[in-house]
């Protein structure tokens, strides 16, 4: 069951380097859901713990999220920005979408060789409700 709600994409690009992004991060000792605007959260875990983190994430955000993980430096960066459920159109229930900060994830890409992104939908929440 749970695959099905946790999804991982595996990039690869690189080449430059982008110390603002990885400047402003605000690290944390573990994954979380922060729909902040104002900085980015990070955590320096091996990918068996972020998938951890993820998993216990799943049992109680309100929403669905997203994260970098480049594996050479264990590295977890949220990429989440925004996801709002709303009621469907034509169909009972909620949908939601969330939207990706795209500058973070290019400066990400062009920083590291190895990308992979995961992302999950919540167990709890207005989706599951109805």
């Amino acid at each position: 069951m749970l695959e099905g709600l946790i999804r991982r994409l595996f990039l690869q690009r690189g080449g430059g380097t982008s110390q603002t992004l990885l400047s402003q991060l605000r690290y944390l000792d573990n994954l979380v859901v922060d729909p902040s605007q104002d900085h980015r959260t990070a955590a320096v875990r091996s990918e068996e713990e972020g998938v951890a983190d993820i998993r216990r994430l799943v049992a109680t955000s309100q929403t669905e999220w997203s994260w970098a993980y480049m594996p050479k430096v264990r590295l977890w960066v949220s990429l989440g920005k925004e996801a709002h459920p709303q009621r469907s159109e034509g169909k009972d229930g909620f949908v939601t979408s969330l939207e990706l900060d795209e500058n973070a994830l290019d400066a990400l890409l062009n920083s590291y060789d190895e990308i992979m992104l995961y992302h999950f939908h919540p167990r709890t929440g207005p989706l599951k409700e109805t």
